[in-house]
């Protein structure tokens, strides 16, 4: 399902940031051809598509922040040091992903604006609490270095732990087994542990888990982990914190787990697919043979469907324009192609938005397709929501949690 969002933070970037799940499935929409849609190849088109204009947005609620003058020429507050993580995280993206790959992988048509949101919805809602009750301290030099340093970890800084300048930046000052409200209260190499079921309050501070210990999610994994469930009982049961796939590993290739990591791509059939490289993936020149399976086109180009899952290499459609299915979507990032079949050609139509039906389970860009029962195949629109607006499930809350039809943010602890 397109649009699906993890709701804990990168590594302490997917716990500073924001990821989707299933980033890395390469694999069908509709469980036939494989052509169209799907949670990470769609619509990854380049120059002929609108750029993500992340870097200078404006939003209510989100203070923009000049890199230069973290502080904006004020205070140097919790919002600015919201807004350098989801500027440096976001340019670390668009340096491995085309602006339409970005799109697809977060569901969002703005990355810095779904970012900011995510972590202000997220336990950085309580950043400035933190702040003010000195369990942290925020230091606005740090601010350049952190971005810069972001930005080179590429596509792995969803795999990643902020690096030490960003630890410079939101310090905190909570020592081991330390009484802790977030994870950024705490210093060095831990987080906040608020209890094993349910989150309790006051949390305390304790060490990262190491590879095949026991996890719930994975901001509790050192660096370099990720928390999943465990495949080998000889190491470990249960979800453990493991070591993330790496290239010519087997991954999952429907909506199940594990998923490649982001600078990765899960190639294959259902059921045999390996993480390769998105060089090693998208090859094929305008005309050249290509296959949902096999081998794709270079960006910019699609693998318009002929039969079955085979393909040719083929130029992009506009809006409105006449198309096939294809791997990724022939379409805008707004549209789909109403082709049922194969090298039937249909034309491009606007994906459906807030309140309606989806179409082969995905909605257009800041939305999510949620189905209303188990028995509900065709699923339902809702557009992504802010902590305290109404909500119909945790997928639609920026948040991740939908409460009682309320997004909530993360239990925070009146220390």
């Amino acid at each position: 399902m397109k649009n699906l969002r993890s709701a804990s933070f990168l590594m302490a970037l997917c716990f500073v940031a924001a990821c989707k799940v299933g980033n890395g499935d390469f694999s069908g929409f509709d469980s036939g051809s494989g052509f169209d849609h799907d949670a990470s190849t769609s619509n990854l088109h380049d120059a002929a598509r609108p750029k993500d204009a992340s870097a200078a947005h404006q939003d209510a609620g989100y203070e923009a922040v000049d890199a230069a003058r973290p502080d904006g020429g004020s205070a140097f507050t919790a919002a600015a040091a919201t807004n350098i993580l989801a500027q440096g995280v976001c340019t670390a993206l668009r340096e491995c992903m085309s602006p339409d790959q970005l799109i697809a992988y977060q569901g969002a048509a703005d990355c810095q604006s779904f970012v900011a949101r995510q972590q202000a919805d997220g336990e950085l809602h309580w950043l400035a609490d933190a702040v003010a009750a000195k369990r942290v301290v925020l230091t606005s030099s740090a601010a350049p270095r952190c971005q810069t340093d972001l930005q080179a970890y590429g596509c792995n800084v969803n795999s990643h732990r902020m690096p030490g300048s960003c630890k410079e930046l939101i310090t905190g000052q909570v020592a081991l087994d330390g009484a802790c409200s977030i994870d950024q209260e705490c210093s060095g190499s831990t987080y906040c542990d608020k209890g094993a079921s349910t989150e309790t309050c006051p949390g305390a501070c304790v060490a990262f888990q190491t590879s095949g210990l026991p996890c719930r999610a994975s901001r509790e994994c050192a660096d370099g982990l990720e928390c999943r469930d465990c495949t080998d009982a000889k190491v470990c049961s249960g979800k453990a914190c493991l070591a993330l796939l790496k290239q010519g590993d087997a991954c999952e290739t429907l909506n199940g787990q594990p998923t490649c990591p982001a600078g990765l791509i899960c190639k294959g059939k259902p059921g045999s697919g390996t993480c390769e490289t998105r060089s090693s993936v998208f090859v094929g020149k305008l005309g050249d043979a290509c296959d949902v399976y096999g081998a794709l086109c270079q960006v910019g180009l699609v693998c318009e469907s002929t039969t079955g899952t085979a393909g040719k290499c083929a130029a992009l459609a506009s809006a409105g324009d006449a198309c096939k299915r294809a791997k990724p979507s022939q379409c805008p990032n707004d549209q789909y192609c109403d082709a049922v079949n194969p090298g039937v050609a249909g034309v491009c139509q606007f994906l459906p938005t807030d309140g309606q039906a989806c179409v082969r389970k995905t909605c257009a860009p800041d939305n999510v397709c949620i189905a209303a029962s188990a028995s509900d195949t065709i699923g339902t629109c809702h557009a992504l929501t802010k902590a305290g607006a109404a909500c119909v499930a945790s997928a639609q809350c920026y948040s991740g949690t939908c409460d009682t039809n309320i997004c909530v943010t993360p239990i925070s602890c009146q220390l």
